[in-house]
């Protein structure tokens, strides 16, 4: 559980830093890890996906 909550608080935090970073390229680095930590966690509550 506190690894999907882990995850979870990636994810969140990812979105913000897409939020306030101006640079383009920061942007995606932010986009590709939050999607990477979304996966995993719909992997760790959907054990059938993997």
């Amino acid at each position: 559980m506190n690894r999907q909550l882990a995850r979870l608080g990636i994810v969140v935090a990812c979105v913000a830093g897409i939020e306030y970073v101006p640079n383009g390229n920061a942007q995606y680095a932010f986009l590709g890890v939050a999607a990477v930590a979304m996966a995993h966690v719909l992997q760790d509550v959907f054990p059938a996906i993997r």
